[in-house]
């Protein structure tokens, strides 16, 4: 049976634009019949994958990295391991060439095999050598090595492809398939939690063990625009006025976040590596629901500084069908003068889980957080959320989830 940690938040944002669309403007979303500020899951992730690879608690090769120039560090190795830059270059070009090679399904005729790796190949040797991939591939450090020291290895084996295949070079592409699919072995633990698709490689496709949706406003968003001007500070004293105008649209909204670790997955993804020991599978869910929590888009910041981090934090452990709480705010939240729109989300997330819970006879554990000071103003919020069940900071959360795995 999948165990599902399941991580939910509420956020404030001062004025914004963290997350635009192709206009410039602040991404939105309908829901429940009206606009919402939104927050894409896309680039959401690629902020955790990049506070990955800056972390000093992972090692290099347990961060991955999303690249069409995979084998431009692959050269690089090669290059530092003495073999000559142009040679290489031959070696990488041959291996990027049997990768593009569809694999003969029976029945096919061997005419028709011969003439499209014919016309594949007059194609091809006109074109300059490229070391990038079509696709972006999510591969490890240690799998980039792993590349290099295959065709350091078979060095020699790696011939200058021919026009027409024959079977020692068909047995060729086949040998290098194989060798890299064995390379590719998704050792890293962004590659488990965030999955990899390889449309050249199947049999190397990770399926992601973390789903994280879209972020959206509990309340209704009101989009602004900033008109600015900016001043020429040399500007001669007989001219006056402005030297640059433009406007810029931005919002400001309280936000649900969520996302589930598929526990279960995570742990199947990592299993080849985790060698018995379950440290670097704990090292895995710590890390993700930190930067999880913790990190935003960052676009724009520079001009608004939107650096508010959530008032609430939820935390489920469960069995049952992971549940995305959003629909409690189908109707999106109002205030009167001098109300929170923060605690009134605060309540309809609580009062939506619980009878989610009663109705579907779920029983998770459940875990909580409030920022100090939103809880001392607003006790009422004792009667939707056990104090029994709260923590007093997200890193004593984070130790009560691991303390479960």
């Amino acid at each position: 049976m999948a165990i599902f940690i399941e991580l939910h938040s509420l956020q404030n944002l001062s004025p914004s634009c963290i997350n635009r669309d192709q206009n410039g403007s602040p991404k939105t979303s309908y829901f429940g019949g009206t606009k919402r500020a939104a927050i894409s899951s896309q680039s959401k992730k690629a902020e955790i994958r990049k506070a990955f690879r800056e972390s000093n608690v992972l090692k290099e090769e347990d961060v991955a990295l999303r690249t069409s120039h995979a084998f431009e560090k692959v050269l690089d190795f090669l290059v530092a391991s003495g073999k000559g830059k142009e040679e290489s270059e031959q070696k990488i070009q041959l291996i990027l060439l049997a990768l593009k090679k569809k694999d003969k399904k029976e029945g096919d005729s061997v005419e028709n095999d011969e003439s499209e790796s014919e016309s594949e190949s007059e194609s091809e040797s006109e074109s300059s050598i490229a070391l990038t991939t079509k696709s972006l591939w999510f591969v490890s450090s240690k799998e980039i090595s792993a590349i290099a020291n295959y065709i350091l290895t078979d060095w020699v084996y790696l011939s200058v492809k021919t026009k027409k295949q024959s079977k020692e070079e068909k047995a060729q592409t086949k040998s290098i398939k194989d060798n890299i699919v064995k390379a590719l072995d998704g050792n890293a633990i962004d590659q488990a939690l965030f999955g990899r698709f390889l449309a050249d490689l199947p049999t190397n496709q990770i399926e992601a063990a973390v789903s994280v949706a879209w972020t959206i406003s509990t309340n209704a968003v009101i989009e602004q625009f900033d008109y600015f001007t900016a001043m020429d500070d040399c500007q001669p004293a007989d001219k006056t006025g402005a030297s640059h105008i433009g406007n810029q649209d931005y919002n400001s909204s309280t936000y649900y976040n969520y996302s589930a670790i598929d526990l279960t997955l995570l742990k199947k993804n990592l299993e080849k590596h985790l060698d018995g020991d379950i440290e670097r599978l704990k090292v895995a869910v710590a890390i993700y629901i930190d930067l999880y929590f913790r990190t935003l888009p960052s676009g724009k910041q520079k001009g608004f500084a939107a650096y508010n981090p959530p008032d609430f934090y939820m935390i489920n452990i469960t069995k049952s069908q992971p549940i995305n709480l959003a629909n409690a705010f189908e109707v999106p939240i109002k205030v009167k003068n001098g109300e929170s729109v923060m605690v009134k989300s605060i309540e309809k997330l609580s009062k939506k889980k619980n009878a989610l819970d009663k109705s579907l006879s779920n029983q998770p554990q459940t875990k909580h957080h409030i920022v100090e000071d939103i809880v001392d103003e607003h006790s009422s919020l004792n009667s939707v959320l056990n104090p029994k069940d709260r923590f007093d900071s997200l890193k004593e959360m984070i130790d009560w989830v691991i303390g479960t795995i």
